[in-house]
C-alpha cells in the first residue's frame, strides 16, 4: 500500500485535496502556520477545524467556537 501521509509542510501546500490531518499552533489560530491553513482550507465545506485546547475571548478560535453566522478573513473574505 502506498504511502500518502503528508510529512512535510510542502506536502501539506504543494498537494491541495489530498486527505491529511495537521496539528497546528497556534491553537488560537490568530496567526502563524495553524491561521494560515485555516484560511486557505476554510472556503471549503469538506475540510473542519478541531480546537483541542481553551480559547481566549477576541480569538478566531473563540469564535469558531460560538458558531458564527460568518467569519472574516484577514484578506477581508468572508466566509459563511
Amino acid at each position: 500500500m502506498p504511502d500518502n501521509s503528508c510529512k512535510e509542510w510542502e506536502d501539506v501546500v504543494l498537494a491541495p485535496g489530498m486527505p491529511c490531518v495537521v496539528m497546528a499552533a497556534p491553537g488560537m489560530l490568530q496567526s502563524g502556520t495553524s491561521r494560515e491553513l485555516f484560511e486557505q482550507w476554510a472556503p471549503d465545506p469538506k475540510n473542519g477545524v478541531i480546537i483541542t485546547g481553551y480559547s481566549v475571548s477576541g480569538t478566531l478560535a473563540h469564535d469558531l467556537q460560538n458558531d458564527p453566522d460568518t467569519l472574516t478573513l484577514t484578506d477581508g473574505r468572508k466566509l459563511p
